[in-house]
């Protein structure tokens, strides 16, 4: 998903990045990537040698137009000494950003535009893993609880489906006073009982016959 991706653009890297960023939170079927980290980032091209305070046709990658349309956190790092992308280029393309993507940035005095000094090396690292802990990973993480929570809810309703079944329908109540006024059976009378016994022995006495099966046939006559 795209939520697992973080975009790195550094210098001319930073046109493609934020256009990628500014597309991927237009997609509707999708969430916006993760995180973008930019690199001495510019304006836009024409901007480095021309300050012309709007976009001219043709001008690549304008990224002071791309950068309202981000809605992924966004983390900017220049050194106050870039002698090929000015460093106020990273100022206003940070205001350019809405207000609730951006992060605190990474200004660092006198590195320039192609070197990261060994001094502050430690700090890009600490503060990049910062960025990525704070604002990547620990949203990743919350998503893979919510979307597990929501699996394991749907595992616990076919497991009740599957053992309860459908729902059975309510048993009749019994009227215990209709029950109590309904006739009783009463027990048979002393000649209901002789009767029957003699009707018992007879059975008892009755002979049983064999029937066999004989074949009839006459002699011939002589």
């Amino acid at each position: 998903p795209a939520k697992n991706i973080v975009l790195y653009g550094r210098s001319l890297g930073s046109g493609p990045s934020c256009y990628l960023a500014s597309r991927t939170a237009d997609n509707r079927e999708d969430e916006p990537v993760g995180g973008l980290i930019l690199h001495a980032p510019f304006l836009s091209v024409f901007r480095i040698i021309l300050d012309s305070g709007c976009t001219l046709p043709g001008d690549k990658f304008p990224n002071v137009d791309f950068a309202p349309m981000v809605k992924s956190p966004v983390l900017v790092i220049h050194g106050t000494h870039d002698k090929i992308v000015p460093f106020s280029h990273s100022e206003r393309l940070m205001n350019a950003f809405q207000k609730q993507y951006r992060t605190e940035p990474l200004f660092v005095q006198g590195m320039g535009h192609n070197n990261v000094h060994k001094l502050v090396r430690e700090t890009f690292a600490r503060k990049t893993f910062r960025f990525l802990q704070l604002y990547v990973t620990s949203h990743s993480k919350k998503h893979r609880r919510s979307h597990k929570r929501q699996q394991n809810s749907v595992e616990v309703h076919k497991y009740i489906t599957k053992s309860i079944g459908q729902p059975k329908e309510k048993s009749k109540e019994v009227d215990c006073d209709k029950v109590k006024s309904q006739p009783q059976p009463q027990p048979p009378t002393p000649d209901q009982r002789d009767s029957q016994s003699n009707r018992d022995e007879t059975d008892d006495k009755s002979p049983v016959r064999n029937v066999r099966s004989r074949s009839h046939s006459r002699s011939p006559s002589k």
